[in-house]
């Protein structure tokens, strides 16, 4: 989970589909403060980077810029490098996960189809 609560915090809102992954797993209280704090830090974050003093881009923005394109190229490794992950657990357990219906319920609720093919719809 923590990939995807960076990608809430620096590129984007969660999917629909998300959304419901994180309620099955946190419960909707902890999923709505969840989403609600990513959400708020992705804002400030936002706002820092657009605020300039006088119409002139001031150090500090353009270092926050700096952090949040060094943050998004950091995000799309560990996704990568998940879904490489992933990808290699359903090759390795396909043998067992196909006999056993309660483990492929059970992966499927660790390892959801959309963070299979996790999309970042990254914007700077």
């Amino acid at each position: 989970m923590p990939v995807l609560r960076n990608i809430w915090k620096y590129i984007r809102n969660p999917t629909p589909e998300e959304r419901e992954w994180l309620t099955i797993l946190e419960g909707k209280i902890q999923a709505d403060k969840i989403i609600i704090d990513d959400n708020e830090h992705r804002r400030e974050m936002e706002n820092g980077i657009r605020r300039t003093a006088g119409g002139v881009e001031t150090v500090a923005n353009k270092l926050m810029k700096k952090k949040k394109i060094e943050k998004i190229n950091e995000i799309e490794s560990r996704v990568k490098s998940m879904q490489e992950e992933l990808n290699n657990y359903m090759k390795t357990y396909e043998f067992i996960i196909s006999k056993h219906k309660s483990l492929q319920q059970i992966f499927e609720i660790m390892f959801p189809e959309f963070l299979r093919h996790l999309e970042l719809h990254r914007s700077v």
